[in-house]
């Protein structure tokens, strides 16, 4: 079999632009891991449907850059999808996975011949261990730990060592442990990725400090807003970074957001609207992700889980809260933690704010709305960035560009930049903390039917 690119069509597709060459060979091969990632998942759970987007999404990509090998394995689980017969899936994944796998080793063949010598570009390499090598690991975070420029994946720890082997074999991890204490007395780790459930990221972020690993630790922080205190003094003491991933700082539609309101495109901001729902009702706790609805592993429901995300957003692009008045609550009465979530709100910049998030909805919605003086930018769905930005009646700009395959790109690249050379962390643990405070308050709220002053500093 030839190479897995044909660089000449590649090139001529791309008007002979070396550079950009380069870079979509990186981008392909990551793209073709997590969509291999999300086909072999897809074909477990026998999801015909998602076998068939997954699949159509990589062919696409594969084609244009002629990587016709992939294109074709890739092909032939989108049949399988479309039909919904899986019988033939794993022959075809496992096809795919042999495509992958030599298109991996030809990107980095690549990016060596062209002089990519990744570590020497940066005055310090993060060399990551993770502690919990579960879903979020395996698609999220994991992946950019060693895609990165200047990071790298060392070990991984995870209680079942035959789980931790198989995902450090995967990823190209060095070693692998059962024990997070074996994983934090690692002399060559220098930075701690925490991808466990919210009750354990204290105590994980807190040993990590301790042993001077840098960290970067999933949301929402931790179990309340004390917890995050100790975190970010530990932290400091220790003098390492403090990194919570939320992960949507960096996303192309956000940072445009962000830039439009700086432009003054649409005046004033006067009112910011969220609206995010969609299904969620397992009712088995030992599926996949029901730790989510049980309130001592996961602190809460609908509003700490998924709400948090775009609090988050609405603390980077408009300020912190100063007042909120909420209703929380379990409607359809499957598990402990609250299934709805509605807040009403007033930024201490004086904006107002309106936040709807349920699990309860059998109809997705993913809306971030910010009105002002005089215009608005609607951005719907803010996870697929699309934005449109009006001036008074007038569409005047539409935005269309959609977020990295890998969630928590944009954090590492932050993380390596602070690193090497100081740049300010895109949502440092004190950001993590203002998203805690408001959602703590926004519970006092909803237990005692009373608006609540909300905890700056």
């Amino acid at each position: 079999m030839g190479l897995p690119i044909d660089r000449g069509r590649a090139l001529e597709f791309l008007g002979g632009d070396e550079a950009v060459y380069q870079d979509l060979v990186s981008l392909l091969a990551d793209q073709a891991q997590q969509d291999l990632a999300a086909l072999e998942a897809a074909v477990a759970a026998g999801d015909g449907r998602a076998v068939e987007r997954v699949a159509h999404g990589l062919k696409g990509a594969a084609a244009n850059l002629a990587a016709d090998a992939v294109q074709e394995a890739a092909a032939e689980l989108e049949q399988a999808g479309w039909s919904r017969d899986l019988a033939a899936a794993p022959a075809g994944l496992a096809a795919l996975r042999d495509r992958v796998g030599e298109l991996v080793a030809f990107a980095r063949q690549s990016s060596a011949a062209a002089g990519d010598a990744r570590p020497e570009e940066h005055e310090m390499t993060l060399r990551w261990g993770i502690i919990g090598c579960g879903n979020v690991a395996e698609h999220k975070g994991g992946p950019a730990l060693y895609g990165v420029a200047g990071s790298e994946l060392v070990a991984v720890m995870r209680r079942d060592v035959a789980k931790a082997a198989d995902f450090a074999r995967r990823h190209g991890a060095r070693r692998w442990y059962d024990q997070a204490s074996d994983l934090l007395a690692d002399a060559e780790i220098n930075a701690v990725y925490v991808a466990t459930p919210v009750s354990t990221h204290r105590g994980y972020t807190l040993a990590a400090a301790e042993a001077g690993k840098h960290v970067l630790c999933e949301k929402p922080m931790a179990m309340d807003v004390a917890e995050c205190r100790e975190m970010i003094a530990a932290c400091r003491a220790n003098g390492v970074m403090l990194t919570i991933a939320y992960y949507r700082r960096s996303y192309p539609v956000v940072q445009r957001m962000k830039a439009a309101l700086a432009e003054g495109l649409i005046g004033r901001p006067m009112l910011a609207r969220i609206n995010l729902t969609s299904y969620s009702q397992p009712t088995d706790v030992r599926a996949p992700g029901a730790w989510r609805t049980d309130p001592d592993t996961a602190g809460g429901g609908v509003l700490f889980d998924v709400g948090s995300h775009r609090l988050d957003v609405l603390n980077y692009l408009l300020g912190p809260a100063a007042e909120v008045a909420a209703m929380c609550e379990n409607t359809l009465g499957h598990y402990q933690v609250e299934d709805a979530a509605v807040l009403c709100l007033k930024l201490a910049s004086g904006v107002h704010g309106v936040a709807n998030f349920g699990w309860n909805v059998g109809s997705d919605s993913d809306e971030f709305e910010i009105y002002g003086a005089e215009g608005k930018m609607l951005a719907r769905t803010l996870e697929g960035g699309h934005l449109e930005i009006y001036r008074g009646r007038e569409l005047v700009e539409t935005f269309d560009q959609p977020r990295h395959k890998v969630t928590h790109w944009g954090l590492v690249e932050n993380m390596v930049a602070a690193a090497s050379t100081g740049a300010p962390l895109l949502c440092s643990g004190e950001d993590g903390l203002v998203t805690s405070q408001l959602m703590e308050a926004a519970y006092l709220s909803a237990r005692e039917r009373r608006t609540i002053g909300v905890a700056s500093g």
